[in-house]
């Protein structure tokens, strides 16, 4: 079984949210899956992901550039979709996507969902992830901030 956890050396202050820095291998990513599923580690909280890998058809991984110069497809980037919920949580939702070392999506407990988005930043050539929970966002107005 896979684990994705928070690391707790050297920190990268991002937001006043919880960072992960990590590593993933889509194929070992699935075989977890497959081997009965993922615990994601915060540190407020322990979840095991029930998982099943959404199956993504070549027609929908295409990218279509319109500009000056025509129409354009090109092959889109190979990517891994999937859907499922928290072990013993019924009013739970999980939608994650993955692709190389990058990962995003949401795991929604009860209505107050997790967010699992990459930064700008990186560490070792890892992408930093912040994970927060939607009440955890402050809105200023006039104010452009990107992760």
């Amino acid at each position: 079984m896979s684990n994705i956890e928070k690391s707790t050396s050297g920190i990268i202050d991002v937001w006043p949210f919880d960072t992960v820095i990590i590593t993933l291998d889509p194929d070992s990513f699935n075989e977890s899956v497959s081997k009965g599923g993922i615990i994601l580690k915060l540190p407020d909280n322990q979840l095991k992901l029930e998982l099943v890998e959404q199956v993504i058809d070549e027609d929908q991984r295409k990218i279509k550039i319109i500009n000056d110069s025509g129409i354009f497809i090109l092959r889109g980037p190979e990517f891994h979709v999937y859907r499922g919920k928290v072990s013993g949580m019924e009013n739970s939702s999980v939608h994650l996507t993955i692709h190389k070392n990058l990962l995003l999506g949401t795991i929604d407990i009860d209505g107050n969902p997790y967010h699992i988005v990459p930064t700008m930043k990186s560490r070792d050539g890892k992408t930093v992830l912040a994970i927060y929970r939607q009440d955890a966002v402050i809105v200023h107005e006039n104010v452009n901030a990107y992760l």
